[in-house]
């Protein structure tokens, strides 16, 4: 039925407006702790202009803020960007270049900037005046390719603000009155038109779009409360209108039509779920989704021609859905955002209208690993800021001088030292040549009962003795349990506040393959396994394994191959928001090369470890046996790997063996 005519009319009051003046860079600011200010929001759009939708994670206030490119590999490339302030985001490509960008509106009298997206995966940004307080909202409304923004005021005087190639060019419109703007190209002429709809019984009108940068309005009658969802549903190149009812209401479905009418239908009631628009099979018809919260049936609707085809699907709980064709094949993609510290899930669309299922950490929060958050170390610095070394030294392998033997990696130093209150355990892994996943450092072969020449590499699990043997000309031998990958979901479950450190000695991907394998993929696992990263190459790796939020990034892996300086390490740290940085302990020599630096155990700077804590990283120092020198880094916040020193300080004993080297990854 034909429900939308009326006469045509002009807004009062539209009249050429001034070109709004250049702007300059927005301030820099020093990037705030990871959990700071509110969860953050997904800004939906291509900003670097290569054909796959990206994802800007921009947190209110102090909240932290990051840029996820999409990439065609179904993975996203990170990069840190600072906002530092409460604003009201405006996604559009305001320029015409290819690629979206972003404006950020101050209400009232604060400042405005807008941030253009470049090639290069970075913004260039640019301040604004706008002033007042308003409800904006994008759309290209004169056709040119370039996305405007409507200056919508209830109370007040509006504009439009038509983008050009060198900025904006505004024109003064009249609404008058409290709407619901519903923006989409409804006639199929190039143009954007705004759907001003009043819920109720309040009187509503259409304003279509002109190439003349006007608007032509007419008088329709929508009638009831409705939530409205635009989409081209039928691939007519038409947008229309689904009008969702809540409860018995009958939802209606409005096809948009040329010269500004619509042919309106009913539908029965689809719930009180609001459903969200998206392109999921690449066939030109936008789509409709439903996720309903907790275990009701979730539902797609796939457009046609000849209406709706309803799927049933399941999400598995309550999200907010945001879609976008992140991996650029032409279907759009649905990224479910749980926020906080829940696990996202993203679903990339394929053939046949399925979805491949994948949980992801867009979210730039921290995982609930409370061990890597800065506010710990400053409020519970015990015994959180102290990390286990190698499992820490045990009571029972003593000699007789009361002198402890470290690097047992045993069950018993576990044990041992969670009773002395560690919490967060450094442990260190190699695999076996029949897959198996130990607890050992590499060098350490010989106290495992393995022949001598034979490594971890070539051993397999029935070659070792089932014993750590630890003797020595110290006294006699004393007697450890091996902790293989196996037993660590257990030790997990069993130990909620255990928090535990892998540093793996080699084969690094198919370890922590391993521990994937072995917690079901359980995040509230895999959260306490905080693997050792070297650098991007290395942490990617692990991100296409599992969805990884808590790790150490480990400066000793590089920097016996003079890689990772300084800049760059801070660089890394910003634009993956790397949750903590380990460094030797000793002073950095600046007349030495950071591969000699290695070789003297130095990496620590007071300005180093510093500017890792602005970019939001907790900061450790390793190994330290020395109880004053130990002290001393707490007492600056550092969080340090122990050899055996935790509070009171006074019963600890040196281990009687030096650190076993920690090999650099290659």
């Amino acid at each position: 039925m034909a429900v939308a005519t009326g006469v045509a009319v002009t807004p009062a009051g539209a009249q050429q407006g001034a070109p709004v003046s250049p702007p300059a860079s927005p301030p820099a600011s020093p990037v705030g702790p990871p959990e700071a200010g509110a969860i953050p929001t997904p800004l939906i759009g291509d900003f670097d202009g290569d054909g796959r939708a990206d994802q800007l994670w921009y947190g209110p206030g102090s909240g932290p803020d990051h840029a996820w490119y999409g990439q065609g590999a179904r993975s996203f490339s990170g990069r840190a960007v600072t906002v530092s302030g409460n604003y009201t985001p405006l996604v559009g490509d305001f320029n015409g270049d290819g690629r979206d960008d972003v404006l950020w509106y101050g209400p009232g009298s604060a400042a405005d900037f807008l941030w253009q997206g470049t090639s290069g995966r970075g913004f260039v940004g640019r301040s604004l005046s706008i002033g007042g307080s308003y409800q904006p909202f994008v759309g290209d409304f004169d056709g040119d390719r370039r996305s405007d923004v409507f200056w919508f005021s209830p109370a007040g005087p509006d504009q439009v603000w038509y983008g050009t190639g060198a900025g904006f060019t505004g024109r003064q419109v009249s609404v008058t009155r409290p709407y619901l703007p519903v923006v989409g190209d409804f006639d199929a002429n190039g143009t954007d038109d705004v759907l001003w709809y009043g819920p109720g019984t309040a009187r509503d009108f259409f304003w279509r779009g002109t190439w003349s940068r006007t608007f032509l309005g007419v008088t329709l009658s929508v009638g009831k409360t409705y939530t409205p969802v635009v989409g081209d549903f039928g691939g007519d190149g038409h947008d229309d209108v689904y009008w969702h009812g809540s409860g018995a209401t009958d939802d209606v479905v409005w096809r948009g039509r040329q010269g500004g009418a619509f042919e309106g239908s009913s539908t029965e009631p689809a719930g009180t779920t609001v459903p969200f628009a998206g392109d999921f099979d690449g066939d030109g018809a936008d789509d409709l989704g439903w996720n309903d919260p907790g275990t009701a049936a979730d539902r797609l609707w796939f457009g046609g021609s000849a209406g709706f085809t309803r799927r049933s699907v399941a999400v598995g709980g309550a999200y907010e859905p945001r879609v976008g064709d992140f991996d650029g094949d032409g279907r759009d993609d649905i990224f479910w955002f749980a926020g906080g510290d829940p696990r996202d899930v993203l679903w990339f669309a394929g053939a046949a209208r399925g979805f491949s299922s994948r949980p992801s950490t867009l979210d730039p929060l921290p995982g609930p690993g409370i061990a890597l958050r800065q506010s710990t170390l400053a409020n519970q610095f015990n015994p959180y800021g102290y990390v286990a070394h190698a499992m820490g030294p045990t009571a029972a392998d003593a000699d007789s001088l009361g002198r402890q033997f470290g690097y047992s990696n045993s069950l018993e130093a576990f044990e041992h030292n969670y009773a002395r209150g560690f919490r967060v355990f450094e442990s260190d892994w190699v695999r076996l040549a029949d897959g198996t996943v130990l607890s050992a450092h590499d060098g350490t072969e010989s106290r495992y009962g393995l022949p001598p020449g034979v490594t971890f590499a070539e051993a397999r699990r029935e070659q070792l003795s089932g014993v750590y043997s630890a003797g020595g000309a110290s006294g006699p031998p004393r007697h450890f349990t091996p902790l293989f990958a196996e037993d660590v979901p257990a030790l997990l479950d069993a130990h909620p506040d255990l928090h535990l450190i892998l540093d793996t000695k080699a084969d690094h991907v198919a370890i922590a393959r391993r521990f994937v394998q072995l917690t079901a993929g359980r995040a509230d696992l895999l959260d306490r396994l905080m693997p050792h990263v070297a650098d991007q190459s290395h942490l990617d790796q692990l991100r296409a394994l599992y969805p990884i939020r808590n790790y150490v990034m480990a400066l000793y892996r590089t920097q016996a191959f003079n890689r990772m300086d300084d800049d760059a390490v801070v660089d890394f740290v910003r634009r993956n928001r790397v949750p903590a940085v380990m460094m030797w302990f000793g002073t950095r020599n600046p007349a030495l090369s950071l591969r000699d630096n290695m070789g003297e155990q130095r990496r620590y700077t007071p300005s180093f470890e510093a500017r890792l804590r602005a970019a939001g990283a907790v900061t450790y120092v390793h190994s330290l046996k020395d109880t004053d020198t130990l002290r001393s880094f707490v007492d600056r916040g550092v969080g340090v790997y122990s050899n055996g020193p935790f509070p009171p300080f006074n019963t600890e004993v040196v281990p009687i063996e030096p650190n076993v080297g920690d090999a650099p990854l290659a």
